[in-house]
């Protein structure tokens, strides 16, 4: 099966209305033999700390090894892997590969002892060879100080594969009235670019309207092209013609924009309908001239002088909207040509 059907795999084995995605991945010769495994760190919903799946190629064939995020904790430089199921049952290990699963290649770990429905104490080993606690603590000790692996962040669902078709022009897509577009001029027609090389060109993904659908955010020199999928087709969603302007967790728009003579700050905030159309615009801003100004301070929320303790009640709720978390990508680290 392919990346894109493996997530829709997880998906309808656990039954969930949320659709699974990697969200970071790293390339690391796990097993040391020479070739590096794609390891992949997956999360479901708002939940980033789902699994781990490992890619490792076996005669030009792919296979994947699944793990929950207990078994697969940070993978360390010398290729060790902490993992912890139940009571004193943890350590860390080595993993090897082949096409009926993984196995451990060496191992620092404790196992519990039960006594009747109670843990009671635990042995230690090392290779499966029993160790002393202190030795076990020493070498687990030993393993936490080493450096993590770094991993590179990148959002891929099942449907930001349609996106990324969209983006390297392997596929059309549609405008907001539906006719038909391909992205490379699309893009030069909505955004101030000379070219989707252009390296202020950047993108990312976010569920804008909460449909379980991540909508994709391109952006240059500040102005945003938001593309959405409907009927299993990239579609143009939204264009916000401003530089100062950003998305927002809750799936709108602010605009900040700082200004001189004298000093000043303007918001506005955008509401969208689930289309991306703006249905409500607020507007609010403040004026801090400096004592050599001669001026004093003015407050306005839709166009109306307020005082200043108006404003804040006023204008907190809108403050307090935090930016979206959107990990952005500039255009020269498109891996999927």
């Amino acid at each position: 099966m392919t990346v894109s059907e493996y997530l829709d795999y997880l998906q309808n084995s656990f039954q969930s209305d949320s659709c699974y995605y990697i969200h970071e991945y790293t390339l690391f010769d796990l097993d040391f033999d020479g070739n590096d495994e794609l390891i992949c760190r997956l999360g479901q919903g708002e939940d980033i700390y789902f699994g781990t799946v490992v890619f490792h190629a076996i005669e030009n064939t792919i296979y994947s090894y699944d793990f929950t995020w207990r078994q697969f904790g940070v993978l360390k430089t010398d290729g060790t892997v902490p993992y912890s199921l139940s009571g004193f049952d943890h350590g860390f290990r080595i993993l090897t590969f082949d096409k009926e699963g993984y196995n451990p290649k060496s191992s620092t770990y404790t196992e519990s002892i039960w006594g009747g429905l109670e843990i009671i104490g635990a042995n230690y080993y090392i290779n499966n060879k029993k160790i002393t606690e202190e030795k076990f603590k020493k070498a687990y000790e030993k393993h936490n100080k080493l450096d993590d692996v770094k991993f590179e962040r990148f959002y891929l669902d099942k449907h930001t594969f349609k996106y990324l078709d969209f983006i390297s022009l392997k596929t059309k897509g549609l405008d907001r009235e539906g006719n038909e577009i391909d992205f490379s001029t699309y893009i030069q027609e909505v955004l101030p670019i000379k070219s989707i090389s252009d390296k202020y060109i950047s993108y990312g993904f976010y569920d804008m309207n909460q449909d379980g659908i991540v909508e994709m955010s391109v952006v240059g020199s500040g102005v945003y092209a938001y593309f959405t999928i409907k009927d299993d087709v990239v579609t143009a969603w939204s264009e916000i013609q401003s530089m100062y302007t950003y998305p927002l967790e809750n799936g709108n728009l602010m605009l900040k924009r700082h200004g001189g003579a004298p000093e000043h700050i303007n918001y506005e905030y955008y509401e969208l309908d689930f289309d991306g159309n703006i249905i409500k615009t607020t507007s609010f801003n403040e004026w801090h001239p400096t004592a050599q100004d001669g001026g004093k301070e003015e407050y306005y929320f839709n166009d109306n002088s307020v005082t200043k303790d108006e404003y804040s009640k006023l204008t907190k709720q809108y403050l307090d909207y935090k930016k979206a978390p959107i990990e952005w990508f500039d255009f020269d680290e498109l891996i999927f040509q």
